[in-house]
């Protein structure tokens, strides 16, 4: 009975820990298999986490490929726009006959020049019709003059006044042109008493008495046609209208003005200053001369100039086209006054002019400009800025230049100038808007010229680039023809070449370039040619044994002889021939034949 109880309890302990056994296994399987949906959860935790990531890398890219295709767009849109605009211009340019030539310029900066060359010629073309109408203007005036100067020449008075000039009887001309004035206030008894060819003097003239027999009558003053004071009204008026045509609508007539002043002192003292003013003219007229005697006196000259009727001679000369008459004229004339009035003496600036013009007339522009300079370095600082003579000085330096084409000399000289005036006058000074203007042409000029010029250079470059290329090509093509002539004409060159390719490792380069024109032969089979090329693309290609072939091209030949259904071309290793042929050429073939040359 113990030893059965022994037993059960014994049972009863192994059946307990086997149930504890079976327990703790379940437990580890539940265990187990909550780590396994755990991990589980995780997995797919992590791929939906990849896959999300995933999506928005593409949907990253797609965004900014579409980004990148709008701006691409836009862009476009622009540069189609911008060439519209410059297409347009230059059309503009093309009727205004401007020069669209932009040499290393492109784009905006493009339309801005072309603009800008517009802008400067539809200016210079609104100054030239300016110009046009000016001109059309003053030739209608000239016109109206020309008549009223005809008018005026007709009437009696100009033998009186001609005669009076002639015979520099100056006291003549006061009741002729301004008989009220003279006639009042105190007279000189010369004066008064004075006869002219009638035996009347002037101012009985105005006055005459008639007799009848010895009996004196009273004459009623009447405006005749041929009277005296008939004549001296016409002309009066001829003048006024000749003022007024000239001055514009601002002159005051001075037929409506009293001639009489109210007071008689002023009358007198404006008489006193007109004869005083006509005495220092004459005197002066004595004095040149007398002084130009002393100066030839004392250089032993025996010629003396006295009036500048020479220059007026030598200028007809020129109008003429008697150069050579003008040139002699010219140089007796300047001897003349460098010896008796000194080389500073403006009239020598106005025998530079005569002479410069004489060889301007002639085409001979540089000893125009020459001449022009000189003068100018003389007298700019004697005489004013705005002297009749400096300004012409000044514009046919301008011309010459301009007929030479020396527009950076002429740039150069304009800013010369404009700096001495701007020193001088006024901003507002017509003189500075003038050589402002011109200034802003010759610039234009220059750059026009030198943009020729680099177009010039540029069309000079690329045709030398272009027979540069063309001989290369001629070379390569001859390098190339003496090159397979080698390779498949002579078997004992290329037995020597391949001797020589070993030594320089490069004889499967050699091989293979001959593989590949071995496919290219003519009348070869499509069963043929893709045996050769499939034998080329395992034996060279696939093995890697040629080092310069990349892992595209390799890819790419791949893909030509693989395809199924597709007809292989012999033109399939053209590229790589190529890139191996100059390989083999520059790396071997010229060694080979320095060696050979040895």
């Amino acid at each position: 009975m113990e030893c059965l109880e022994a037993h059960t309890r014994l049972e009863q302990k192994k059946k307990a820990v086997l149930r504890r056994q079976q327990r703790e296994l379940q437990k580890q399987k539940r265990e187990a298999e909550a780590r396994e949906k755990e991990l589980q959860k995780l997995a797919a935790r992590c791929r939906e986490m990849e896959e999300e990531e995933r999506l928005s890398v593409a949907m990253e890219a797609s965004f900014r490929h579409e980004e990148e295709q709008q701006r691409m767009e836009i862009q476009r849109l622009e540069e189609l726009k911008l060439y519209k605009l410059i297409s347009k211009t230059r059309k503009k340019m093309m009727d205004l006959g401007i020069s669209v030539s932009t040499p290393g310029v492109s784009g905006l900066q493009r339309l801005r020049l072309l603009e800008t060359r517009i802008v400067e010629k539809e200016l210079v073309v609104k100054k030239s019709n300016e110009a046009k109408l000016r001109l059309d203007v003053l030739s209608a005036k000239g016109n109206k003059f020309k008549q009223l100067m005809h008018s005026f020449s007709s009437s009696s008075l100009r033998q009186k006044v001609e005669n009076a000039v002639y015979h520099q009887y100056w006291d003549r001309l006061v009741p002729l042109f301004d008989p009220p004035t003279s006639s009042s206030g105190n007279r000189s008894s010369d004066l008064s008493n004075h006869e002219s060819e009638n035996g009347l003097t002037p101012y009985e003239e105005l006055n005459p008495d008639l007799y009848v027999g010895h009996e004196p009558k009273e004459v009623a003053q009447t405006n005749q046609e041929n009277s005296l004071q008939y004549s001296a009204v016409k002309s009066a008026n001829c003048v006024t209208e000749m003022r007024a045509l000239v001055l514009g609508d601002n002159f005051v007539s001075l037929a409506n003005v009293s001639p009489r002043s109210v007071d008689p002192e002023v009358e007198n003292y404006q008489r006193k200053k007109r004869i005083a003013k006509e005495k220092a003219i004459s005197q002066m007229q004595i004095n040149v001369p007398v002084v130009a005697a002393k100066h030839a006196a004392q250089a032993g000259e025996e010629t003396i100039f006295t009036q500048p009727a020479e220059l007026e001679l030598a200028a007809l000369y020129t109008t003429q086209k008697k150069y050579d008459k003008a040139r002699e004229l010219l140089l007796q004339v300047e001897k003349l006054i460098v010896d008796s009035l000194g080389i500073l003496h403006p009239t020598m600036l106005k025998v530079a002019i005569e002479k410069a013009r004489v060889s301007q007339e002639t085409g001979h522009f540089e000893q125009c400009a020459g001449m022009m300079e000189d003068a100018l370095s003389l007298f700019e600082s004697v005489l004013p800025l705005d002297h009749k003579d400096i300004l012409t000085a000044t514009s046919m330096l301008l011309q010459s230049l301009d007929a030479l084409e020396h527009y950076h000399k002429a740039v150069l000289t304009c800013q010369h100038v404009y700096s001495i005036r701007v020193r001088a006058l006024l901003p507002s000074h017509k003189l500075l808007k003038e050589i402002c203007e011109q200034l802003d042409e010759f610039i234009s000029k220059r750059e026009t010229v030198e943009m020729s010029k680099e177009d010039l250079i540029t069309l000079e470059k690329i045709e030398q680039e272009r027979k540069r290329m063309e001989q290369l090509a001629s070379e390569s093509e001859k390098h190339l023809a003496s090159f397979r002539r080698l390779m498949m004409e002579a078997p004992e060159g290329l037995a020597t070449f391949l001797a020589f390719a070993k030594q320089e490792f490069a004889e499967d380069l050699v091989t293979l370039w001959i593989s590949i024109e071995e496919c290219k032969e003519d009348g070869i089979d499509s069963k043929t040619l893709r045996s050769r090329a499939v034998d080329i693309y395992l034996t060279y290609i696939k093995s890697r044994r040629i080092k310069v072939i990349t892992a595209a091209q390799r890819r790419k030949i791949k893909k030509a002889i693989t395809t199924p259904g597709k007809k292989l071309s012999d033109s399939i290793y053209d590229d790589l021939q190529a890139q191996v042929f100059e390989v083999v050429y520059k790396g071997v073939y010229v060694r080979y034949l320095a060696q050979a040359a040895k």
